[in-house]
C-alpha cells in the first residue's frame, strides 16, 4: 500500500478525467471495480503498487510522476517555500495533463 499522500486519489482522479475516461471505464482498463476506484478517487483507500501500475500504464505516465504530484506539502516550509513548493507541483500537475493530451493525439 502506498501511504502518506493525503492528494493521491484527487490526483487519480484528475488525470483520468483530463485522459477522458469516465470512472467505469477507467476502473475495467485497470482490472478494478468501479467502488474500488471511487473509494481510491475519494482518498478513502490507496491503491496497490500494482493497481497503481496499472493506472500509469493506462494513462502512459510514469508513477513516479502520479506520486509525485500527489505528494502532500511538508509542514516545515516557511510561507514563501510553501508558494514555491504549490507552483512546482502545478506545474508538475499541468506537465502530466500535456503528457496524456499528446499520447492521446499521437494515438
Amino acid at each position: 500500500m502506498i501511504s502518506n499522500l493525503k492528494n493521491l486519489g484527487s490526483t487519480i482522479k484528475t488525470l483520468r478525467t483530463v485522459a477522458g475516461y469516465s470512472q467505469k471505464e477507467f476502473a475495467e482498463s485497470i482490472g478494478i471495480s468501479a467502488s474500488g476506484l471511487s473509494l481510491i478517487e475519494k482518498n478513502l483507500r490507496d491503491p496497490s503498487l500494482s493497481i497503481l501500475k496499472s493506472i500509469s500504464n493506462s494513462l502512459k505516465i510514469p508513477v513516479s510522476v502520479i506520486i509525485t504530484a500527489s505528494d502532500q506539502i511538508p509542514l516545515d516550509l516557511d510561507d514563501k517555500q510553501r508558494e514555491i513548493y504549490i507552483k512546482s507541483q502545478q506545474l508538475l500537475t499541468d506537465s502530466m495533463i500535456l503528457m496524456i493530451q499528446l499520447n492521446q493525439a499521437n494515438s
